[in-house]
């Protein structure tokens, strides 16, 4: 089933193959998602037979390769809820089954064992997050979502002087890209740099809206890759009103809710 407190909000599946189950690190790959902001609304472990692994992936690459390690002992199937919660979820697990091409800072990059990140498998669309909730869990099974909320960077910095004293924490501010190549680049550093768990991470707004899509995007991206805080900037100087509301409506679709919005000065030989 899916729950609809809002229309931003969607449910999707993670399996949590039988190696991590082995390794004791379920609660590494489950706490991912809480710290993301998701609410965990069903878990269950499940003994998975060849049939219906074949089945869950039949026409989708490495079919047989998946399927063999779903059977090879116990693993457990999470649902979580919240926004965008597909898209997220995939982006989170890393795009790739290989260990050594998996982004550090991905659940698959950094889980990975040997030569096979298969350690968790998010639903590749809303449809197969529908097939695995039906095929592995009853209606009643499913919770009502009870959804964490994105913490204010006010209170982060207050926990960690609550936590640390005087002893002082690291961010980072990037500001986007010009060219595809510059933001390819970027996309590594960001993996690189987030190895040293900032508190939060920051990226910066174009005058009048230059970046907007883009700061919105690598916003969004980060916070679900390396689960680490956002801070967006809206800088308003040039920028129509419409463009305002329409950058605070996706970043609230997003799931960013940390935003320095200011006035900003006018570009280079303008006035204001």
């Amino acid at each position: 089933r899916n729950t609809t407190h809002d229309t931003m909000s969607e449910f999707t599946t993670v399996l949590i193959m039988p190696d991590v189950v082995r390794r004791g690190l379920v609660s590494d790959v489950v706490g991912r998602f809480e710290r993301r902001g998701f609410a965990v609304i069903g878990l269950k472990m499940l003994n998975v037979t060849r049939s219906v692994a074949e089945s869950r992936y039949a026409g989708q690459p490495d079919a047989a390769t998946r399927a063999a390690a779903l059977v090879e002992g116990p693993c457990v199937c999470v649902v979580v809820y919240g926004a965008s919660a597909v898209s997220t979820a995939l982006a989170m697990a890393g795009d790739s089954l290989a260990p050594l091409t998996c982004a550090p800072g991905t659940i698959r990059g950094d889980l990975g064992s040997g030569s096979s990140s298969c350690v968790v498998e998010p639903a590749a669309d809303a449809d197969g997050a529908r097939a695995d909730a039906t095929r592995w869990f009853g209606a009643s099974e499913l919770t009502e979502p009870v959804l964490h909320k994105s913490i204010k960077l006010v209170d982060k910095i207050a926990h960690w002087v609550s936590e640390n004293g005087t002893r002082p924490f690291i961010s980072f501010e990037y500001f986007p890209p010009k060219t595809a190549d510059g933001v390819a680049k970027l996309r590594q550093t960001l993996a690189l740099m987030a190895q040293q768990r900032p508190l939060f991470l920051d990226f910066t707004w174009g005058a009048g809206g230059s970046t907007s899509e883009l700061t919105i995007e690598l916003c969004a991206d980060a916070y679900a890759a390396h689960d680490i805080e956002v801070n967006m900037h809206l800088t308003c100087t040039n920028q129509a009103p419409a463009l305002c509301g329409e950058a605070l409506a996706e970043a609230k679709r997003k799931g960013i809710r940390n935003i320095v919005a200011l006035r900003g000065d006018p570009p280079k030989g303008q006035e204001k």
